[in-house]
């Protein structure tokens, strides 16, 4: 697989107060190997609504190697939660976004949410952001409010691990 550069993008519309400071605190944190700090940011920013933050967390585990905080570090998870941050990342619309989303998405979500129509949307030209929310309406995609406070639970739980790097 080729390596995908990670992308903290400045979207249009920041949600955080100052994205564009959080942006270069996690970039920092990432260059230091600090990815509990990176991804303490980067969360902060995707829970406020931030698609680029959601977007660079999706990317983590292939550029970085971001594993995720929580009890659960298996392989299937750790995809399942790039693909559902990548795919609600892509609504920046921007190419390297996009370029993440649609390589994770039939692994990730299954076939079924590839297949059925959120990544031809998504590759077409258009409206991102219609397709995902698109994707949300339809069920193949889950909220991000709820899968927000699904990781936030796993993460709170005796014995959940905090996020970090890993080779």
């Amino acid at each position: 697989m080729r390596r995908i550069t990670l992308v903290l993008a400045l979207s249009a519309g920041p949600a955080l107060a100052d994205w564009t400071e959080a942006r270069d605190r996690a970039a920092a944190a990432f260059a230091e190997g600090d990815c509990a700090t990176a991804w303490s940011v980067l969360w902060e920013g995707a829970k406020a609504g931030e698609d680029a933050a959601r977007a660079a967390l999706g990317s983590a585990p292939l550029t970085v190697g971001l594993d995720y905080p929580g009890v659960v570090r298996d392989a299937r998870t750790r995809l399942y939660v790039a693909g559902v941050l990548a795919a609600h990342g892509a609504r920046t619309g921007e190419a390297a976004d996009l370029e993440v989303a649609l390589a994770l998405l039939p692994d990730a979500l299954g076939r079924s949410a590839a297949g059925g129509g959120l990544a031809e949307c998504l590759a077409a030209p258009g409206d991102a952001a219609a397709c995902v929310d698109a994707a949300v309406e339809d069920g193949l995609l889950p909220p991000f409010a709820a899968f927000a406070a699904w990781i936030d639970a796993g993460a709170a739980l005796e014995g959940a691990e905090p996020a970090r790097c890993t080779p």
